[in-house]
């Protein structure tokens, strides 16, 4: 831990240093040239009295979402995104094409010399089953540009920065820890899980060092519109509804006999909306979530059902990593944070299936 720390000191340096360089060379004219704007409003039409919000992996599934609902609060959102995974570009957005974990790429947002009040951190690599294979991918991203990303804020007078973490974290909790809390130790069973626990670390060492004002939330399966049905690490419910659409066979990974908490997309922006402005500072983390469980295997049917489709459930043998038996504890949500998820499963599965109709 203490590795990473001191790594993170490095790029804080840099980035205090480099924020006071990069405004010294040129005129504003000529800095805002460098910046790779892609589709959106162009940068003659940023709109500095309105509050602005930063949202890395803004043009991916979730995130397209969260830009929705901060728009709708009268926000100016930019979104900070490589399009690996999503492509859901908003016109209401100012859009610039960044990696989070290289350092330069961090230079468009300081050449757009504008004040961003909030951050909402998604970009992430986001498979299990890949961490598997892949442990070094998640380590650079979901750790160390995760880190950039927090210290970049950091210098630049952000007031709150809400970073999505995962129920993976927990792994499988004895029967008589579930509902799962928040209290309980980590117990991932995932290079992905434990990406996204260190993640946590860090914001939880910087708060306690700088007063970094910060959250995490901890999604459980989230699902709902423009959750891309092609990606095989994608949710359950979009594989299985592509399956139910085109009529083939639902396959159910394992016996179908585990479970898990489903929150609809748009729960988990106006969760994310209330993190972001709820005015707590000290560092803290919630599940989000709804309480409720569902079994995979009665979920595949019941999308079948829900589209009327000719589709046979079948199944095949789980992969390595998933989790048994998953659903939380909202309390700290409701009664803490102060929220509760609006959208009941079969609610979002109707909403969902209207999208993938329309696609």
């Amino acid at each position: 831990m203490k590795k990473i720390i001191l790594a993170c000191i490095a790029c804080f340096v840099f980035f205090k240093v480099y924020s006071f360089n990069v405004l010294d060379q040129g005129s504003c004219s000529e800095l805002l040239t460098t910046a790779k704007v892609l589709k959106g409003i162009p940068l003659s039409s940023v709109q500095k009295d309105r509050p602005s919000a930063l949202v890395t992996g803004g043009l991916g599934f979730i995130g397209s979402h969260v830009v929705e609902e901060l728009l709708s609060r009268h926000f100016q959102v930019f979104i900070y995104d490589d399009e690996s995974n999503g492509h859901n570009f908003n016109s209401e957005t100012l859009n610039l094409h960044g990696d989070i974990r290289v350092v330069n790429d961090f230079k468009q947002l300081n050449n757009l010399q504008i004040q961003i009040d909030y951050v909402v951190h998604l970009a992430a690599s986001i498979s299990v089953a890949e961490s598997m294979t892949m442990p070094d991918k998640y380590n650079e991203t979901n750790i160390q540009g995760s880190a950039k990303v927090f210290f970049w804020a950091q210098s630049h007078g952000v007031k709150h920065v809400v970073a999505a973490s995962s129920a993976a974290i927990y792994g499988d909790p004895p029967a008589n820890e579930v509902p799962i809390k928040e209290i309980l130790p980590y117990r991932g069973k995932s290079p992905y899980a434990w990406s996204k626990w260190k993640m946590e670390r860090i914001m939880e060492s910087m708060s306690k060092e700088y007063g970094f004002c910060c959250t995490a939330l901890r999604f459980f399966n989230v699902y709902g519109p423009r959750q891309d049905p092609h990606n095989p690490y994608s949710g359950v419910i979009s594989l299985f509804m592509e399956k139910a659409k085109s009529g083939q066979d639902v396959v159910v990974l394992g016996d179908g006999g585990q479970t898990r908490d489903f929150i609809y997309v748009k729960d988990i922006a106006r969760a994310i909306v209330k993190a972001l402005l709820g005015g707590r500072c000290k560092y803290d983390h919630f599940s989000v979530c709804t309480g409720k469980e569902t079994k995979v295997q009665d979920l595949a049917h019941t999308v079948v059902k829900v589209f009327e489709s000719k589709s046979d459930v079948t199944n095949k043998p789980a992969r390595n990593g998933d989790i048994r038996k998953s659903v939380c504890n909202p309390h700290k949500l409701n009664n803490v944070l102060g929220f509760v998820p609006e959208v009941a499963l079969e609610e979002g599965l109707k909403h969902t299936k209207e999208w993938f109709l329309s696609q």
